[in-house]
């Protein structure tokens, strides 16, 4: 008799797993309400994300910035594919429910939704790759640690604030990066940006700090806003780095998670 109730509560366990794993799963496949994707043969050179409460917007972009944005990695993480992932533009606009939160959107629901409409089957994998290393110059960082506003949830910059006043903030482009309030994480994930090429910190600093550099852009560190400058003269990214904050960058190999497309196709248009 014992034995038939353990058994029988045994059972009723694994279904309740079972049910707890069948949400978990259907959760993780939510999916928008509806959703537009329309081909962008405009020629413009600029792109934007765009977003508000429960809705996803994308003007002129590629499918390869739709997946670094819904696989949160960036171009160098991504491999394989046809060429046209990097040439053929997109604007695409998506409704979710209320609920679906910001990080829903550009995440799991912006991966069902390539996986749905561009046929979409990656899966990821490590692979030695070149890396940069930043480490302490000799000098020591000079990393200036500096005040920043903490912007309220769902509030507005007030009149004549700039983005760049409030905590988190971080920019690049043209040979500049600015970030305000930020973690040596998150440094190294924009300047990994710039680089194209993963940046590993081993500097072992810890507090936040603020940042603005300026150099002499090239075709690797020119970043990614607005059209390529003139003036290519000044001090490297490299010198800048040492100079003005005490760290250096230089050329190493290491472990790097990719993003490997192994199917994808041409979404039909609605």
């Amino acid at each position: 008799m014992m034995r038939k109730l353990i058994t029988h509560l045994f059972g009723m366990a694994l279904i309740a797993l079972a049910g707890m794993a069948a949400a978990q799963a259907a959760e993780q496949k939510r999916t928008f309400e509806v959703a537009s994707i329309k081909k962008n043969d405009s020629g413009n050179p600029n792109n934007l994300f765009l977003g508000t409460a429960g809705r996803f917007s994308a003007q002129n972009v590629t499918l390869s910035m739709l997946i670094d944005r819904a696989y949160n990695v960036q171009d160098f993480q991504v491999v394989g594919g046809p060429g046209w992932l990097n040439s053929e533009h997109y604007d695409v606009e998506a409704k979710a429910d209320g609920n679906a939160t910001g990080k829903e959107i550009n995440g799991p629901m912006l991966q069902s939704l390539l996986e749905e409409r561009f046929k979409l089957v990656s899966h990821r994998e490590t692979r030695e790759l070149s890396v940069y290393l930043l480490s302490t110059a000799k000098s020591g960082p000079k990393l200036k640690v500096g005040s920043c506003l903490t912007r309220e949830a769902n509030m507005p910059p007030a009149p004549g604030q700039r983005q760049s006043d409030f905590c988190g903030f971080g920019g690049i482009g043209n040979g500049t990066l600015r970030m305000t309030g930020t973690t040596m994480d998150a440094f190294t994930d924009l300047l990994s940006t710039v680089m194209k090429r993963k940046v590993v910190d081993s500097t072992g600093f810890k507090d936040k700090f603020d940042v603005s550099v300026r150099w002499a852009p090239d075709p690797v560190s020119a970043g990614n806003a607005g059209p390529a400058p003139s003036d290519t003269t000044g001090p490297s990214i490299f010198t800048v780095l040492q100079e003005e904050l005490g760290l250096k960058l230089e050329s190493g190999k290491g472990p790097v998670e990719i993003l490997v497309v192994d199917h994808v196709e041409r979404p039909t248009e609605n």
